[in-house]
């Protein structure tokens, strides 16, 4: 479940998936800094709409489509 309600949690989240994220981006982008970019705006857009995502049951498989979809 996505619970962020509030930074520590979002960051715990962050430092949890950033590198995995970035490597699954990086198989689909050429550029290391191109696929940070992509991670990085998916942890964005979460912490905006971190009060609709309470119903995301799982975290792991939210992260990957939010971050194919945004390729």
């Amino acid at each position: 479940m996505l619970n962020i309600i509030n930074k520590d949690a979002c960051n715990a989240l962050f430092r949890k998936w950033y590198e995995r994220l970035c490597r699954f981006t990086g198989h689909y982008l050429d550029r290391k800094e191109d696929a940070e970019e992509v991670v990085s705006d998916v942890f964005v857009a979460i912490w905006h709409n971190r009060t609709s995502l309470e119903k995301v049951s799982k975290a792991e498989t939210y992260l990957f489509v939010a971050v194919k979809n945004r390729l």
